[in-house]
């Protein structure tokens, strides 16, 4: 007698945070600027601007592979992603003011379609769900949705199975219709949790243990996916650039010299002075014994 083991939904995903950090890139020689093990995630390098005659501004930063599976660049992936997102969804101006307030809601599908039930039908279900208990019309609706494979167990790990979507984002979630519609067992549970002071926090905290594809699926789901108003085929644009919200360059003056307004290139250091001091918000530097040390690092195969 054969057992056929049915592998759950929430197995196609890991928890965010669980997985390798990025290696350097080694030239011909083997060489490699880091010392620790070749791992390029989390060191901490420094970019800045050499065109000026008698200083040079200078500032620290932590190398980030941009993956929420890195166990080292997971809190500045979270940080990142949330900021990138919170943009998003607050550039948007909603045309009725009576939605135009960032909600969090929960959507759990049942636990036995985990089952029997592939990830895109399930997902589709949650979504068609939300939509369905939408007071108002399909342009008043959108945001993002953000996927988690585990809940917690009793010594608050994620480790449970438990398949549930969190959704931030403009939504008016009719009350009524969710308790009559669930007890037609239509729409699977969903729990409006209410209007959000910090969109930034609320996205962060989601991402903080949301689920990530798992190197070895066949086929990779995204974590995150946005609908609505504010899916990617809306044009979004900029309130100050007026340009596309995804090619938006408000948000780079911080790797411009604040002098020059010229881009920050990787810069090299040879010299035996500790930069420790150098901070991630950036300073000038006219100490010309220091400044001779610094080279500006010109893109590679290398790290």
């Amino acid at each position: 007698m054969s057992v056929t083991l049915i592998r759950p939904v929430s197995q196609l995903f890991d928890l965010c945070g669980h997985g390798k950090p990025q290696f350097c890139k080694l030239d011909d020689h083997n060489h490699c600027n880091h010392e620790d093990d070749n791992i390029l995630c989390g060191t901490i390098g420094l970019k800045g601007c050499l065109n000026h005659n008698d200083k040079a501004f200078v500032k620290a930063y932590k190398s980030n592979c941009m993956k929420l599976s890195c166990k080292v660049c997971l809190d500045r992936v979270c940080k990142a992603k949330a900021m990138k997102a919170t943009k998003r969804i607050e550039v948007f101006k909603m045309p009725d003011e009576r939605f135009n307030k960032v909600r969090h809601v929960m959507i759990s599908p049942p636990p036995e379609l985990n089952f029997d039930r592939d990830y895109k039908t399930i997902k589709e279900f949650a979504i068609k769900s939300l939509k369905k208990v939408h007071a108002g019309t399909s342009r008043s609706m959108g945001g993002v949705l953000i996927v988690h494979p585990f809940r917690t167990d009793h010594c608050g790990l994620y480790k449970r199975i438990g398949l549930h979507f969190h959704f931030i984002g403009y939504v008016n979630v009719d009350k009524a219709k969710v308790s009559k519609l669930y007890a037609k067992k239509e729409i699977p549970i969903i729990k409006d949790l209410g209007e959000r002071f910090s969109t930034f926090k609320t996205i962060r905290y989601a991402l903080n243990h949301c689920g990530v594809a798992r190197e070895d699926a066949v086929k990779k789901y995204k974590t995150l996916t946005w609908l609505g108003c504010l899916s990617y085929n809306k044009k979004i644009e900029c309130r100050v650039c007026k340009i596309k919200i995804d090619d938006c360059v408000c948000n780079y003056r911080d790797n411009e010299c604040p002098e020059c307004q010229m881009p920050l290139r990787k810069l090299n250091y040879y010299g035996k002075m500790s930069l420790s001091r150098i901070k991630d918000k950036g300073e000038w530097i006219k100490d010309e014994k220091l400044i001779q040390h610094l080279f500006q690092n010109y893109p590679s195969d290398s790290c």
